[in-house]
């Protein structure tokens, strides 16, 4: 266990030792099944949570994939064109910038989205 999971499994330990002794408790397997049950709800929810953030980014991941690569196509159908721009050309251009503006939103919205969560002090 690390170091800072000990400490703070000796932290609770304590704290359902002088909870115990506040409420004259004698049998602690009572106070440890509902602490146990409210950890493993917390531990579910949090799971939940992040495995669906997880599919999230995943999607956002899959949609960035295939936007570039349709930039790559259409950056490889513009090299291939001889000669000066034509109507065409110009509308692949455009084409070409409004993915690149879409992929710009995107990355953003997926950089928020995976920004770390401000994590509680706890008070003693």
């Amino acid at each position: 266990m690390k170091p800072d999971h000990e400490h703070r499994l000796h932290s609770l330990e304590q704290k359902i030792n002088l909870i115990e002794q506040r409420l004259g408790l004698d049998d602690e397997s009572i106070l440890n099944h509902s602490i146990g049950d409210r950890i493993m709800e917390a531990i579910q929810a949090f799971a939940g949570r992040v495995k669906a953030s997880f599919q999230q980014i995943g999607a956002s991941i899959d949609g960035v994939q295939a936007d570039v690569t349709e930039l790559k196509r259409i950056i490889t159908e513009l090299q291939n064109s001889p000669g000066t721009i034509s109507a065409e050309d110009q509308a692949s251009l455009d084409e070409a910038e409004a993915l690149a503006g879409g992929l710009v939103t995107r990355l953003a919205d997926l950089d928020a989205a995976t920004a770390p969560a401000v994590v509680p002090t706890p008070t003693p």
